[in-house]
């Protein structure tokens, strides 16, 4: 929470900065390689500090980091006010004001492979704040060529500054850090932007006074961006970049006065614009843009984290079976060591019915009354794919059927469950029915898929349970909009995966996708369709290029470490679901069982803690 205070301070004093650099630029400094080279050369002035600070040598690494972030720092200003030079100020503050961030959102995804990311309520202050500062600093004119690529550069090469100053001020103490940054940029300075004829530039003594005080202001804001810098976490560096919005905020507010206590000066150094309705509406919803920002960051930081969230499991006896466990042992042992609350749990046609009108509620009837005897919550799957592979259980009776009586069966199996499992012995068992699994994703051994099909099913339901209970229809969280899914459902339910066997490059690949994606798409969901969307899929096991139980164990560790299994989880609590279903209970089982290895066993019991 400091650090957002102390960005803004930085801002509103880099703000009186700034129109102090444009009073400069448009009279006795003209060169942006000179303007360069006494920002890059006044930061040595920080050695000062050296006696008071417990200055140190770090490693090798660290101080290339170091220079490299504060010579970035000196090129990315040179671009800046070369474009301000060159360029009305319209055009290049607005284009490195919302370039910068992204850039520097870009830079740490990559670096850190997507393990750090914002939560929901970040992402949304991301967006408006970068808007905002694109409007509020944006008249009518464009971007061209020209000024796109220096607007691109300039804030290229702010964005690696940015982000390897986190890395620096995450390894060495803040003064340390800060003094090498500056080392770094007065170095940059020195090397390639020292005037040829060797000779500073001649100023009056006015200028060099009011340039003095202006940089001492700058230097001052620059000390407390860094501050905020080595404060934040990782992943809000971007948003300290977006937060420039309230600089220009405060440019215009100190523009206004200017304008009313000084109007003639103010014309002449071209603080005012030419005021029209629709300069003054863009600048208004420019203003509210930034409030917004500003209003969802401290609401954002100010969320509980903390907050409840039901944690379940996926369950398949025939997937427990497949790994050579004793799968009513493993269940018994999810219930009672893991004390899960919430299990969903996949009903496969094929055991079920493994003869025509023929059938076997035995192993079912078991897993819904153990679970009812210790208050545990069940989502039962129904229906012709409910989960493991090959996805489509069919019976063997069933398969050479055509495609609608395969259909009249699908539906008499279903009204079959929910006469035995829809009254009142289980009222408060069965929480939710889910109708197939992701049964508009083509994945898996199916012989079909059918979205009208999918309706008659999820009415069906509907019409025999006597409790109505919620209907949920899985979707694939990655490769979907979701909104087919969410229109036949009463819940969506939807897959969070991170890292799989992606078939068709022949590699593992992470997917891209940030929390804010899940959030995103839930909150569009929810307001455009009225629908709740909860996780019936987290990844919590390997994905290889083979079925789960033939991956060998050195080969799973691609896709699925104890690290990787704990950012999973940190990654779900960012995308402000407040339900989720891990999937690989079976697999943490096997690996305790059969390869002495308890580590996932016990995180997620850690983990299922939070449901006591």
């Amino acid at each position: 929470m400091l650090w957002i205070t102390i960005t803004i301070t930085s801002y509103l004093i880099m703000a009186i900065g700034l129109l102090i650099d444009k009073y400069l630029l448009t009279s006795k400094i003209p060169e942006p390689k000179d303007y360069a080279f006494f920002i890059g050369t006044l930061g040595i002035l920080i050695l000062l500090l050296i006696p008071f600070t417990g200055f140190y040598i770090p490693e090798l690494r660290q101080i290339i980091v170091s220079l490299i972030s504060g010579a970035a720092f000196v090129f990315g200003t040179f671009w800046f006010f070369k474009g301000l030079k060159k360029y009305e100020a319209s055009r290049i503050i607005p284009a490195v004001g919302g370039l910068v961030p992204i850039f520097t959102l870009i830079i740490t995804y990559i670096i850190y492979q997507g393990k750090e990311s914002f939560s929901s309520l970040e992402f949304w202050a991301f967006l408006f704040l970068v808007l905002g500062t694109i409007f509020i600093s944006r008249e009518k004119k464009f971007l061209n060529a020209d000024s796109l690529k220096i607007s691109l550069i300039a804030s290229l090469f702010f964005g690696i500054s940015f982000v390897s100053s986190k890395y620096v001020f995450l390894n060495q103490s803040f003064w340390n850090a800060l003094i090498w940054l500056k080392i770094g940029g007065f170095l940059f300075a020195l090397i390639f932007f020292f005037p040829k004829d060797a000779s500073l530039p001649k100023v009056e003594k006015k200028t060099v006074g009011i340039f003095v005080f202006g940089q001492s202001l700058n230097a001052l804001a620059n000390i407390l961006q860094n501050w905020a810098v080595a404060l934040a976490p990782i992943y809000s560096v971007a948003i300290i970049n977006a937060l420039q919005g309230t600089q220009y905020l405060f440019i215009l507010i100190a523009t206004i006065f200017l304008a009313l206590a000084f109007p003639k000066w103010a014309k002449d150094k071209g603080l005012l614009e030419n005021v029209s309705l629709k300069i003054a509406l863009q600048k208004t919803i420019s203003i509210l843009l930034i409030i917004i920002g500003l209003y969802l960051l401290f609401m954002g930081q100010n969320q509980n984290t903390n907050k409840k969230i039901i944690w379940g499991v996926n369950f398949s006896q025939k997937h427990a079976a497949n790994f050579g466990l004793d799968w009513k042992n493993l269940y018994l042992n999810i219930l009672d060591d893991l004390k899960i609350k919430n299990i969903k749990i996949a009903f496969h046609w094929d055991i079920i019915e493994p003869q025509k009108d023929n059938f076997y509620f035995e192993d079912t009837d078991w897993q819904i009354n153990e679970a009812q005897k210790r208050g545990v919550k069940i989502i039962p799957v129904i229906g012709m794919k409910t989960s493991r592979w090959p996805e489509c259980h069919i019976p063997d009776w069933a398969k050479n059927l055509s495609k609608e009586e395969q259909k009249e069966r699908i539906l008499k199996l279903i009204d079959e469950m929910i006469k035995r499992y829809g009254d009142e012995r289980y009222k408060e068992t069965i929480k939710a029915w889910q109708v197939e699994n992701e049964p508009l994703f083509p994945f898996g051994e199916c012989p079909w898929y059918d979205k009208e099909f999918l309706k008659k099913e999820a009415d069906f339901v509907r019409s025999v349970d006597p409790y109505k209970r919620p209907v949920i229809i899985s979707e694939t969280g990655e490769w979907s909009t979701w909104f087919t899914a969410a229109k036949i459902s009463d819940i969506l339910g939807v897959t969070m995966y991170q890292r799989a066997w992606f078939e068709p490059l022949k590699m593992y690949v992470k997917y891209p996708f940030p929390p804010a994606f899940y959030s995103l798409k839930a909150w569009i969901i929810e307001k455009f369709l009225h629908k709740k969307t909860i996780c019936i899929e987290l990844q919590a096991e390997p994905w290889g290029q083979v079925l789960l139980y033939d991956l060998p164990i050195e080969e799973g560790k691609k896709t699925m470490t104890p690290k990787i299994f704990d950012e999973n989880i940190k990654f779900a609590r960012q995308t402000g679901f407040d339900e989720f279903y891990l999937w690989g209970v079976e697999w943490w089982y096997f690996m305790k069982e059969k390869q002495n290895d308890k580590t996932y066993w016990d995180k997620a019991k850690e983990l299922f803690k939070e449901n006591i």
